[in-house]
């Protein structure tokens, strides 16, 4: 068992280097890529899309079915129905002559779409995606970093543990939130943010990152400080990696440490074991459900 766990580490730690070519797809999309699928989807032409496209999005019923799709597929839609623009202003570009882009799509935004019933969704998407289109920039067809949603989150968070084949002992530290400074949560979270696809050139792509968490201080100078003076401290591997999310980015992403702690005990009862009485016996995972911008926590996944 030894042996077979110093392979594992050592074939674990020499390939973060080198595996971003398993998550580009499908979290890499062009916005025709993403239209197209959508197209596909709801069995709409190739042809017929492209008379919407020349005619600037007409208001037809299946525009609006396309326009809801097209958010859903790039993951800038919000269960609460509102955009994420954080996510979709990715897909344009401002003219670098226009200052009041923002504040056009921002009064657009809430003379067409906040009167509109919450139940409207398409025409709550098709009315915001107009806004977009309209006022924030031109589209641009570059490929764009799409956002997990939480039930990948979640996969990734179970198998960075699984795939370290972590310990008991590391596993019930876990279960109470202790994470930061135990042994093997290096590799771990490590393993994590190469799943994920963000280490890139020996750094993080601060980028995908804000893309998937909305934080602007992730994008901050202090956080762009924080990584190069890490990369210049810590040379080897998986050590560069753990630094770069507890020092620069950890206390602005709010799901890696809750996910890896809350589905601890799935693999404590695998390995003939179980959380103290404060975690119980059950992995929780996080719900759709979020509160003041914070995860919620609330559904349970029975072992």
């Amino acid at each position: 068992m030894k042996i077979y766990l110093t392979i594992l580490v050592t074939f674990v730690t020499v390939s973060i280097g080198s595996c971003e070519v398993h998550w580009k797809r499908p979290n890499i999309k062009t916005f025709l890529d993403a239209q197209g699928e959508c197209a596909s989807y709801l069995l709409i032409p190739e042809e017929q899309v492209q008379k919407y496209v020349q005619d600037s999005y007409p208001d037809e019923h299946r525009v609006r079915n396309l326009v809801r799709c097209l958010l859903l597929n790039i993951n800038a839609w919000n269960k609460n129905n509102t955009i994420k623009h954080y996510v979709f202003k990715n897909f344009f570009k401002p003219s670098e002559e226009d200052s009041c882009y923002e504040k056009r799509t921002q009064e657009c935004l809430v003379k067409t779409v906040d009167s509109l019933p919450a139940d409207d969704v398409n025409g709550r998407a098709y009315q915001s995606f107009l806004c977009y289109y309209r006022y924030y920039g031109n589209l641009i067809h570059e490929e764009q970093f799409i956002p997990f949603d939480i039930d990948i989150q979640v996969k990734r968070a179970k198998e960075s543990i699984s795939v370290r084949n972590t310990s008991v002992e590391t596993l019930q530290q876990f279960c109470k939130g202790n994470i930061l400074g135990v042994h093997e949560a290096e590799l771990v979270l490590s393993i994590n943010y190469v799943r994920n696809g963000f280490f890139e050139d020996g750094g993080l792509n601060l980028d995908r990152l804000f893309t998937q968490c909305g934080k602007e201080a992730i994008l901050s100078d202090h956080t762009r400080q924080c990584v190069e003076t890490v990369k210049s401290q810590f040379c080897d591997q998986p050590a560069r990696n753990y630094q770069l999310f507890a020092q620069c980015v950890q206390a602005n992403e709010d799901l890696t440490l809750p996910l890896l702690e809350e589905n601890s005990p799935l693999f404590l009862q695998l390995k003939g074991s179980s959380c103290d009485s404060s975690c119980g016996a059950i992995a929780v995972g996080p719900s759709s459900i979020v509160a003041d911008g914070k995860p919620s926590f609330q559904r349970f996944f029975r072992l």
